[in-house]
């Protein structure tokens, strides 16, 4: 049950409906017992709190992921390898919170430190093809969700300290990482390409922003968001400045 309502959560988030998808996260996360499950449904539940600009519940969140990291200590057989994905998604949940709390130098380190671990164990060849989650989805898939997600709030972190120039190049990689590994028409390159095209807005370069906001209108539109979605909110705001 916790899975299916994180999964409703996610689907609302890429649709922009962010008031339902954090209710699906708490229901989640009311219906965990087992540490992973426990980890995982806090930590969506975290960053979904912060998009509505709930801090302190996301605080509450982060919190019960972070006291049950330990559980995975014990974890044998097949769970082992599913281990260092629990720490990194914890880690991202509390780098997003500091980011979303304006705490940028922290929310730097942490995001950045998660970032190399992930890259080095997808360098050391732990692809994890073979390894298949509950939800049908590899380890391996999994890994680059992460790694992408991790350089997309790197990115708005930069840019949220004045460092336009760094944060275009890691918008752009993450971007590059979405659309190669998930499509164009996906949630996660919609926002990718929202976040380089907010970047682009603050270097004032506002025609490569325009036309960026419409392929990611596109890329909604195709997706089916709701037109009172906060994402496409959002994704319109270029083109009304």
């Amino acid at each position: 049950k916790s899975l299916v309502l994180n999964t409703l959560a996610a689907i609302h988030e890429e649709l922009g409906d962010y008031e339902v998808a954090a209710e699906y996260a708490a229901k989640s996360a009311e219906a965990a017992i087992e540490s992973g499950a426990v980890i995982r449904s806090n930590v969506v539940l975290t960053a979904m709190l912060t998009n509505i600009g709930d801090l302190e519940g996301g605080e509450i969140a982060i919190s019960k992921a972070n006291s049950r990291v330990s559980d995975t200590v014990g974890w044998r057989g097949d769970s082992r390898a599913w281990v260092p994905f629990m720490r990194y998604l914890v880690s991202l949940g509390n780098g997003q919170l500091k980011y979303s709390q304006g705490i940028y130098s922290e929310a730097e380190r942490t995001i950045r430190a998660t970032l190399k671990a992930i890259e080095e164990d997808i360098a050391n060849g732990s692809d994890g093809r073979s390894i298949v989650g509950a939800a049908g989805i590899s380890l391996s898939t999994i890994r680059i969700t992460l790694k992408s997600y991790a350089l997309r709030v790197l990115g708005q972190i930069l840019m949220r300290q004045g460092r336009l120039a760094e944060s275009e190049v890691v918008a752009r990689d993450a971007l590059f990482t979405q659309a190669r590994n998930f499509g164009r028409n996906s949630g996660q390159t919609g926002e990718g390409m929202g976040g380089l095209t907010e970047i682009l807005r603050e270097q004032g370069r506002f025609k490569e922003a325009t036309n960026l906001a419409k392929v990611t209108l596109d890329v909604y539109a195709k997706m089916g968001a709701d037109e009172n979605s906060v994402t496409l909110a959002a994704a319109r705001r270029p083109l009304a400045d």
